[in-house]
């Protein structure tokens, strides 16, 4: 299910609709911004709001062994996504299918192993991404191609277990990625966070 009106009651909703196997969900806060020009652009336009929290809820049981029978094929996925489960609530989903797309996998190839009714639901599960995560994905590309990155595609740089070197006056510094990276710490330099063995990075 994609939908761009809000849901007054999302439950009574889902209930209603037996049809819907998975949802993608964006929730929304204040962003207390009373300043106009902080909301708009340059022409007057407001400004696209910025979801604090993405999730994906898998409802259909067939789907979720779908999914599941698909990572399984992916390599070291459930070393990056050791805590996976498409039966609960899956926060920040865009890690986990932009890892997918990351890797060098016929993903077409793989469907054709399945069962038809699990090839059929990955299949509009797969068809579905374009439609939510595209234009963050290729711009993600882009950046990354040309050896720069943004503050906001950190999220796909740095994946669990990664090293991170900081440079400073006496030396570099080293830091494992313990997990993703948290929008909390995004923004902040190695120094501004806990020193010590590992840094965790968790998006939540």
């Amino acid at each position: 299910m994609i939908a761009d009106m809000p849901l007054t009651n999302y439950q009574s909703y889902l209930d209603q609709r037996p049809e819907i196997v998975f949802v993608y969900r964006r929730t929304y806060k204040d962003s207390g911004k009373s300043n106009i020009e902080e909301v708009t652009d340059d022409n007057g336009v407001f400004k696209a709001p910025q979801a604090a929290l993405e999730t994906l809820n898998v409802i259909d049981e067939e789907m979720a062994l779908a999914i599941e029978a698909l990572v399984d094929k992916i390599p070291q996925f459930w070393d990056v996504f050791s805590g996976f489960d498409p039966r609960e609530e899956i926060s920040a989903p865009y890690l986990f299918m932009y890892y997918i797309s990351t890797q060098d996998v016929k993903i077409q190839e793989l469907l054709g192993g399945l069962p038809v009714s699990q090839r059929e639901l990955l299949q509009i599960f797969l068809d579905s991404i374009p439609q939510v995560y595209s234009e963050s994905y290729a711009y993600a590309a882009e950046l990354f191609d040309k050896g720069v990155v943004s503050r906001n595609l950190l999220r796909y740089l740095v994946q669990l277990g990664d090293i991170l070197l900081s440079s400073t006056a006496h030396g570099w510094i080293g830091y494992k990625a313990t997990s993703w990276p948290n929008r909390e710490h995004i923004g902040q330099s190695p120094t501004d966070l806990q020193r010590g063995t590992s840094i965790n990075l968790e998006i939540r």
